[in-house]
């Protein structure tokens, strides 16, 4: 072992393990030395000991909708939207009470709003602290919109399914 950089080989080392312990990530070395990071692969994952299995164990796509609601909380619910004028008045109701236990504060403390315009990408068009929002000016063409709660300390749920709102005439 090269005692020309100790500092610098202690280092890499120490990030070698801080990464393996925190995922279970890949780690590779280039020529200088420095760690070059990898997420792990989500696909198939094979048994590394001979007294493992062989047989592959899949990492699950999906959660139940317990497992879901124990770490994200729910969308607000019946999402309407009204043209009035030029402008769209939405409306929502809060999202229901979530009875499994979870992660996250039961406390809304706003709601944010989305918007896409002729399946452009979406954007946050605004929050709100109540349960409506007017967008004065949705554009000229046919807007989407969805809305999601988010929790005290900043936890966002998912967002509604979006509402669609033709052009004004």
């Amino acid at each position: 072992m090269s005692t020309k950089h100790p500092v610098r080989r202690l280092s890499t080392v120490g990030a070698t393990a801080l990464v393996l312990a925190i995922g279970g990530c890949a780690t590779t070395t280039t020529d200088d030395h420095e760690p070059q990071v990898s997420a792990p692969s989500t696909s198939t994952l094979r048994p590394t000991s001979p007294s493992a299995s062989s047989s592959p164990t899949s990492v699950p796509s999906e959660l139940t909708a317990e497992e879901q609601l124990r770490v994200n909380p729910p969308p607000p619910q019946r999402l309407k939207a009204t043209r009035v004028g030029d402008a769209v008045r939405l409306t929502w109701s809060p999202p229901p009470a979530v009875t499994v236990p979870h992660t996250y504060s039961d406390t809304v403390v706003e709601y944010r709003i989305y918007r896409s315009v002729d399946g452009r990408g979406e954007e946050l068009l605004g929050t709100s602290a109540t349960l409506t929002f007017t967008d004065a000016k949705p554009g000229t063409g046919t807007a989407r919109y969805a809305v999601s709660s988010v929790r005290e300390h900043g936890v966002e749920g998912p967002r509604t399914n979006a509402v669609v709102v033709p052009p004004a005439s």
